[in-house]
């Protein structure tokens, strides 16, 4: 009796073994939207004192940041963030232009960003539709978005966003933000949990979607 107990319990261990190793290989095959492997990660807080009122400042430090990081050895790209993938993101509500009219209660949400124009290239974020955001997407240009995959499947279904305008926020007159490229999700709540909405604004046009608090990860 004593062995056969051993030998049921070696079976139940045995069981939940195997019910892990393929749990983990599943996870290991699920599509992050972005490649992790070789991508260094930092938080970045910028002293409030120095640059908590000034945009251009930000910028200007955003831009130090990712040229200094650029010319290391063995770097092969760089970019600011104001948020990372699998961390779990805050959200903002939105309205999208040519759509019913919303309120703050009733506004749709979206996991919202602001990134530097190699932030793509850098997490390899597929592209697939439009362009992502450039240099020339700065201060002195007509604002522009980046949405995912997601926010196309709820919001233009059997269209084409790009083009369609969108407001972070609902601010009178509207502050419209120009659709000009379409990625691919990306997983930011972690490897099991669907991928929600998400827009990326350009970090050259506002780091941060508060005016003077620009919290950036590289």
């Amino acid at each position: 009796m004593l062995v056969i107990a051993q030998v049921a319990a070696a079976l139940v261990l045995m069981t939940g073994a195997g019910l892990l190793i393929r749990s983990l290989y599943q996870l290991s095959a699920v599509d992050l939207g972005f490649e992790p492997s070789h991508v260094l990660a930092m938080r970045i807080t910028p002293l409030p004192s120095k640059y908590s009122n000034s945009v251009d400042k930000q910028i200007l430090f955003g831009r130090e940041i990712v040229s200094r990081l650029g010319r290391l050895p063995g770097v092969d790209s760089s970019a600011l963030s104001t948020d990372l993938p699998l961390q779990g993101n805050p959200r903002f509500i939105m309205r999208i232009e040519g759509k019913p009219a919303v309120t703050v209660a009733t506004a749709p949400l979206a996991d919202y960003f602001t990134v530097t124009p190699t932030y793509f290239q850098t997490m390899r974020v597929p592209l697939k539709q439009g362009r992502t955001l450039s240099d020339n997407d700065n201060p002195r240009s007509p604002l522009a978005v980046v949405v995912n995959e997601e926010f196309v499947r709820i919001h233009f279904p059997q269209q084409d966003p790009i083009g369609k305008r969108l407001e972070i926020g609902l601010s009178e007159p509207p502050n419209w933000r120009t659709i000009v490229g379409v990625v691919a999700n990306v997983k930011n709540l972690g490897v099991d949990k669907p991928s929600r909405v998400q827009v990326y604004g350009s970090y050259w046009q506002g780091p941060g979607i508060i005016p003077g608090i620009a919290p950036a990860s590289a």
